[in-house]
């Protein structure tokens, strides 16, 4: 595969009604990936440390106004939605993203124009074997929509300005050979009210080497051993090496609880490609309600 075009994700600084089609409309860009993994949207390395690597990617402008565009590295993190995502252009960069070296931090593409640019990735020397990601964003700058009111006092008309920003993550994924452990376990539950409602926090933690998508069975029991509440598969979101996330497990029944030392019963399970699937049982006491 050569390349793997995508058009601009946007996000917005401000989300708010009343965006007028121009403002939907104004800038706009596409970045291709020259020979990415199978999958085509990211670059796949397996370096050793002190190794580099220069990937490259096409930006292109298909609309008819000279647009400028500026490319920047970023750390990865887990989103709440399961996924990967970077930090904002300005945000500190403090790990793997300084790994990341574009050779040009911006571009000023005439209308239909499109631009080469290298990005080299330079594993250091000190590196952890296990998986690393981080990105290059590649952002549009900026462009504004403004909805006014006529200035009289009438407070139900309110002036709106909407900022939007399309960019695009161009992911690096490195795995520095060495051991490879995977190792994702339930660290920690706690309970919580949030309005009213019984809510189960369970922690799961990667401590080891490389990332995975783990799966949560758990069961709710009553001091007499009777489930009373549970749920099959919760989670598959990514957890990155050194890195946690919560599960909120919310507790309905039929009927109120009664207090008493219950027990939450939870069975850990995931994998990775060409390993086996890893399944941990674990029991932990609580008080409730």
């Amino acid at each position: 595969m050569r390349g793997a075009k995508f058009a601009a994700i946007l996000y917005c600084v401000l989300l708010a009604a009343g965006l007028t089609d121009e403002a939907r409309a104004a800038g706009s860009f596409s970045v291709e990936l020259i020979d990415p993994a199978e999958e085509g949207y990211y670059f796949r390395h397996r370096l050793d440390p002190g190794g580099s690597v220069t990937r490259s990617i096409v930006v292109a402008n298909p609309t008819a106004e000279t647009i400028e565009v500026a490319l920047y590295p970023a750390d990865a993190y887990c989103t709440a939605a399961g996924g990967l995502n970077g930090g904002l252009r300005g945000t500190a960069v403090e790990r793997e993203g300084r790994w990341l070296n574009p050779e040009r931090r911006s571009l000023t593409l005439a209308a239909e124009a499109s631009e080469s640019v290298a990005i080299e990735m330079r594993v250091p020397a000190n590196a952890e074997p296990g998986d690393h990601f981080a990105f290059v964003f590649v952002e549009l700058g900026e462009t504004r929509a403004e909805g006014a009111s006529d200035g009289a006092a009438d407070t139900s008309s309110v002036a709106l300005q909407v900022a939007v920003t399309p960019r695009f993550g161009v992911l690096f994924w490195e795995t520095v050979p060495g051991p490879e452990v995977l190792e994702i376990d339930v660290a920690k539950v706690g309970k919580r009210i949030e309005k009213g409602a019984l809510l189960l926090d369970v922690e799961l933690r990667n401590s080891g080497s490389l990332f995975a998508k783990p799966k949560l069975d758990w069961a709710l029991l009553h001091p007499g051993g009777r489930r009373v509440a549970g749920q099959r598969e919760l989670g598959g979101q990514i957890l990155l090496p050194g890195t946690s996330y919560l599960l909120s497990l919310p507790i309905t029944t039929d009927r109120p609880l009664i207090r008493g030392d219950y027990s939450l019963e939870t069975t850990l399970r995931y994998y990775r490609t060409g390993m086996e699937e890893v399944a941990k049982e674990k029991r932990f006491p609580i008080l409730l309600p």
